[in-house]
């Protein structure tokens, strides 16, 4: 078994939204486990990647490029519709804060120090947004509130997976590298992204030409 360790740096606030709000305090939650503690699921994680994936196969399609990508991104990713039989080689986990500063947040909560409702409120901040007519002028109940969570966070996960050739490691490489944002509001300037992985693959152009097959 390989692994890929993934280190994400927020460059901006991020939104990791679960859809729905918290009454009486935000419209717009963020995704957080049991002591409060943000998180981006593995799965949300993975269908991001996933987009990434189709982007980079168009690209090379268009640029010519003869190699098997769509089967190389069913490999890592799995098939549309997959099944057991068919779904995908690598396994994503959840991007979390460090390990070591959730052990120690955790045993705080334990020890009854803190609570996980006072955890969420320190490691995060609510903006509130709101739509606006031709003329500038806030439209009408249109004022949300969202969580979020602040710049400059960094987050972990790590990567796994068996049997991944060379170039379907660069591919994978390359999907994270394209990786930029992700959250709600990305087009209101939240979520912006900064990776880096160990290993870091160093991509040469045969790995994306047909001499790399």
């Amino acid at each position: 078994m390989q692994e890929i360790k993934l280190s994400v740096v927020l460059d901006s606030a991020s939104c990791f939204s679960i859809g729905e709000g918290t009454a009486g305090e935000v419209d717009i939650e963020i995704q957080h486990d049991e002591y409060g503690l943000p998180f981006l699921n593995g799965k949300a994680l993975k269908g991001l990647l996933h987009e990434e994936a189709a982007e980079l196969v168009f690209a090379l399609e268009q640029a010519g490029s003869k190699g098997n990508w769509v089967q190389i991104t069913n490999k890592i990713f799995g098939e549309p519709g997959s099944t057991a039989d068919t779904q995908g080689t690598v396994n994503f986990g959840d991007l979390r804060l460090p390990a070591d500063f959730r052990e120690k947040v955790i045993s705080e909560i334990k020890e009854r120090k803190t609570t996980a409702y006072e955890v969420l409120r320190l490691l995060t901040s609510t903006r509130t947004q709101t739509a606006v007519d031709e003329n500038g002028a806030p439209r009408p109940e249109t004022l949300r509130t969202l969580r979020i969570i602040p710049r400059e966070t960094t987050l972990e996960a790590s990567i796994f997976f068996d049997k991944l050739e060379h170039q379907e490691q660069i591919f994978l490489h390359s999907c994270l590298m394209a990786l930029r944002r992700a959250g709600s509001n990305k087009s209101r300037g939240l979520g912006k992204l900064k990776i880096s992985t160990v290993p870091s693959f160093v991509m040469k152009e045969e790995d994306f030409t047909d001499e790399g097959n």
